[in-house]
């Protein structure tokens, strides 16, 4: 009976016959781990398991690795092969032969190790996903995203005006709140007193831009929150709508100006006014 022999069957496959005159099916033994034998192999390392594939002890042929693993090496014995797909990237069939697998994990979604489709896990709500991302990454503060599966830092889009921000992972444009009172909050604001009201305006809470401090009024501050601001304007001066001072315009001669006055009065008929900065109508 020939090597590889018993009468006339074959060794089965999984098995070796490393010499004649063999009498069971068992014959010399088990093929080695990380190898394969096909029947009538005379040899326990017949033949390589070759990259993507691993091998048990007794295996007749090679077992792909499993999709989300990879076999980078020749015989390998189990079905961990060499290790799991990496994250960002996922192993979609089997057989993968490299750390890669199949590709890199599709925008919007995040591939942990060991993936196994490109759209493995949703990128949620309040964050973003690159191509070949391992994680989700939180919407940058001054952004918020409303929906999953958003693929850039953009997210859905920027804070309201009016409102701030100063956390990641927002989901509405109202984000964290609204500005505080004495500032205001352009677009994508990422603190409650992101600008400052400047002099001759008042900014409510909430304020997506500056108003001007109401006409007879001034507002020497930067924080102003109302109409009327730091005061009504000195008598003998008048201030139109904007001022940042008490005394931001004098009243000719010929006029008078009372506290609060938005703009010169002419003295009446029968008096005058030979100076400026007069307060009643008697003028001078």
């Amino acid at each position: 009976c020939g090597a590889g022999a018993g009468s006339a069957t074959a060794c089965p496959a999984g098995t070796y016959g490393s010499t004649a005159n063999l009498t069971t099916s068992a014959c010399t033994g088990q093929c080695t781990a990380g190898y394969y034998c096909t029947a009538g192999s005379t040899s326990a390392t017949q033949n390589n398991c070759v990259a993507g594939n691993y091998c048990a002890a007794a295996s007749g042929s090679a077992t792909a690795c499993p999709a989300g693993t990879y076999g980078d090496s020749l015989n390998l014995i189990t079905s961990a092969c060499t290790g799991a797909c990496a994250a960002g990237y996922y192993g979609g069939t089997s057989g993968q032969i490299a750390v890669t697998c199949s590709g890199a994990c599709t925008a919007g979604y995040y591939c942990s190790v060991g993936s196994t489709t490109a759209t493995q896990n949703n990128c949620g709500t309040g964050n973003y996903c690159g191509a070949g991302s391992s994680g989700a990454t939180a919407c940058p503060a001054g952004t918020y995203g409303s929906t999953v599966n958003l693929t850039t830092s953009s997210c859905t889009g920027q804070c309201a005006a009016g409102r701030y921000v100063d956390a990641a992972s927002q989901l509405t444009d109202q984000c964290v709140g609204a500005c505080t009172a004495g500032y205001y909050c352009t677009a994508g604001s990422t603190t409650a007193t992101q600008n400052n009201c400047g002099a001759g305006k008042y900014c409510p809470t909430g304020s997506s831009g500056v108003t001007n401090c109401d006409a007879g009024y001034y507002g020497t501050g930067l924080n102003n929150t109302t109409s009327s601001c730091n005061g009504a304007c000195t008598a003998g001066y008048y201030c139109t709508a904007g001022s940042s001072s008490a005394t931001q315009n004098n009243c000719g001669a010929g006029n008078y100006c009372s506290a609060g006055s938005s703009g010169a009065t002419v003295c009446p008929a029968g008096t005058y006014g030979a100076t400026a900065g007069l307060t009643t109508s008697a003028c001078t």
